[in-house]
């Protein structure tokens, strides 16, 4: 191919700062082909590019989430570089990091933590006009960077995985930023362990003469812990309630298949809502956690909690088994 920019504008791949350079390329999530597959992905190599001129040909819509841009740089080569649609001040011309929300600092947390950037200072921090979902930086070189929520759990949960390799830690990255903010997420600093779970929803109950808090708990899920480079998945089932009813068992029913978990112990408390809490939690056997995908996938995902003389049967939303994959999909990538 021929570089031919014609009347589209050129641009040039400035130069990044020193603490920058030696990382070895620009922070660009750039892709060999259009679709922007995952195996397809390439560094712009920083001593090869710096000051070379380039062109945008065309800007398509990935999906619901990125823009994709079709570049030509004049070393006769084209790429593809995807970035979030909700960038919406991003200038392909302003190579100085070229962060949108969190492209950049997942790249650069495959070598370092941000904070490890000693000559690199953050010297302002505000809530971007994206929502308060993402936070803005500006840094002392001038530069912007923009992190999501839940950037310092990821860095967290891979320091803890204790996993080394580049082209792994970019992929975990780049899979947990897609959940992390639809998954809890507990961490122990001490003993440094993390927990990843469907996170509980809250809502407010202003009906009577104080405002109360209301949390409901997922009855059943699957969660993930983290630790000394070990994962390993626990089976939680909560029955929540007005009333105790002493349950002894769980079955489970996904269409016509079904579990359960025979006579088990559960814990009890009461929760300041007023209702109460019995939890059974256990290890995960393959059993179990060939059951709990075709559970997590089901229209028709139902759990009876089981008493002496009573039984509370719960559904599980769509959105609940939706999270539980999620979960699936983050123990999938951080085993692999």
């Amino acid at each position: 191919m021929t570089y031919a920019p014609g009347k589209n504008p050129e641009y040039v791949f400035v130069e990044l700062s020193p603490v920058l350079q030696e990382y070895g390329f620009f922070p660009f999530d750039t892709f060999s082909n259009k679709s922007c597959d995952y195996d397809k992905s390439v560094d712009l190599s920083y001593s090869k590019y710096v000051g070379k001129k380039f062109y945008v040909e065309s800007v398509t819509n990935l999906d619901s989430s990125y823009d994709v841009y079709q570049i030509v740089i004049e070393t006769n080569e084209r790429v593809w570089i995807k970035r979030f649609i909700s960038s919406s001040d991003f200038n392909l011309g302003d190579a100085r990091l070229l962060s949108d929300v969190n492209e950049f600092k997942r790249k650069i947390t495959a070598k370092a933590r941000i904070s490890d950037f000693t000559n690199l200072t953050i010297v302002d921090g505000t809530i971007s006009a994206f929502g308060a979902d993402f936070d803005r930086y500006i840094l002392s070189n001038g530069a912007e960077i923009y992190a999501r929520g839940g950037a310092e759990n990821i860095d967290t949960i891979i320091e803890y995985a204790q996993i080394t390799d580049i082209t792994k830690r970019e992929h975990v990255w780049d899979v947990l930023s897609r959940y992390i903010d639809n998954v809890g997420v507990k961490i122990d600093d001490f003993d440094e362990k993390i927990f990843l779970f469907i996170g509980t929803d809250s809502d407010v109950d202003m009906s009577g003469s104080e405002i109360k808090l209301i949390t409901t708990y997922p009855p059943v899920e699957i969660y993930i812990g983290v630790q000394y480079g070990e994962i390993w998945l626990r089976f939680r089932a909560k029955y929540q309630g007005d009333d105790w009813i002493f349950a002894k068992s769980i079955t489970m029913g996904a269409g016509k298949e079904r579990w359960n978990s025979g006579d088990v112990s559960f814990e009890r408390e009461t929760l300041d809502q007023g209702e109460v809490l019995e939890i059974y939690d256990c290890s995960v056997d393959d059993s179990l956690f060939k059951f709990m995908r075709t559970f997590s996938s089901s229209s028709d995902a139902r759990v009876r909690f089981r008493g002496d003389s009573k039984y509370a049967d719960r559904t599980v939303s769509e959105e609940l088994t939706k999270h539980q994959l999620s979960i699936y999909e983050i123990y999938d990538v951080l085993t692999e």
